[in-house]
């Protein structure tokens, strides 16, 4: 059986504010609809990833080796149409992929296992590729050292051009924790700092649904804000860095869809209609645990337009 990766562009969002009523709704409007078959499967995409050099995303499986669909793959290279371009592995470390976050300036890729409760860098080995056998990988952070035994999603902040926070999520805590490197300018030594972390639980968005399952993450350098997602909400949730909360974006178009479930990451990339900025989205669809045979995952394109 073979995977389908479904691709929608949606125009026009409803935005809601914790304090009061939305001021303004959109309906949600399917621009763009289209299939495409994987010979190698991702049963359960858990994490996104953008590479603006190569205009690919990353894509990453932490359900697929529990399926009868695993080929020892659990990293995914696709086009901005979902294309299948390569697959890889991060199983030198993990075979529990959650988020990813692809850290262009060091040519590494930043992997979450919630089972080893841990954050890996990926680099490049001698082939100058990123999820082969020669990957120099290093422990960053270990995570229940913050008291975060769930961690999700993550994402990077840089100062001045250099890495200075790791950002990521945590379901069983509902928090976001925001790491800072310490004077020796390296994650994983005793000296990292936890600047900030905030529960997302006390946010609420459409229908006055809390934010308590926060999964993918991405800090977005344009706004200065926070981005993340929920797997059971039909919402997305943006917040400041600090932890305040800004808005919560209602995709209407998964609350109307009976497949949605809600989203496993996100990430802001060019549209595939020549635009600058779309959001993208993945969706796990039906779990595994629920449905040993699911092949249902996601990938949504979404247009964020301004209500007044």
């Amino acid at each position: 059986m073979r995977r389908k990766l479904f691709i929608a562009v949606v125009s026009a969002l409803g935005m809601v504010t914790m304090a009061a009523p939305a001021i303004g709704a959109t309906d949600a409007t399917l621009f763009r609809e289209s299939t495409t078959d994987w010979s190698t499967p991702s049963t359960d995409p858990t994490g996104l990833t953008y590479d603006p050099r190569s205009h690919k995303f990353w894509i990453s499986d932490s359900e697929v080796d529990e399926t009868g669909f695993w080929k020892h793959r659990n990293l995914f290279l696709a086009n901005r149409l979902g294309a299948l371009q390569k697959t890889r592995r991060v199983d030198k470390a993990t075979v529990e992929p959650e988020g990813i976050s692809w850290y262009p300036r060091g040519k590494s890729l930043f992997v979450v296992d919630d089972d080893k409760n841990a954050i890996f860098r990926f680099g490049r080995g001698h082939d100058r590729k990123i999820g082969t056998g020669d990957d120099k990988v290093r422990k960053v952070v270990d995570t229940l050292r913050y008291g975060s035994g769930d961690a999700e999603g993550v994402t990077w902040h840089s100062r001045k051009g250099k890495l200075d926070m790791l950002i990521w999520t945590d379901a069983g805590t509902t928090k976001i924790y925001e790491l800072k490197r310490g004077p020796d300018h390296r994650f994983g030594t005793r000296d990292d700092v936890m600047k900030r972390e905030f529960a997302t639980s006390s946010f609420s968005g459409p229908g006055n649904r809390h934010f308590a399952d926060p999964n993918g993450v991405y800090f977005d350098r344009k706004t200065g804000h926070l981005f993340a997602v929920d797997s059971k909400k039909h919402f997305v949730l943006e917040t400041t860095l600090t932890g305040s909360f800004v808005q919560a974006i209602n995709m209407l178009f998964c609350r109307d869809d009976p497949v949605c479930r809600g989203f496993s990451d996100l990430v802001f990339a060019p549209g595939t209609d020549g635009s600058p900025r779309r959001l993208y989205l993945t969706d796990r669809g039906v779990d595994n645990n629920v449905d040993p045979n699911e092949n249902d995952g996601r990938l949504y394109q979404v247009e964020l337009v301004d209500v007044p």
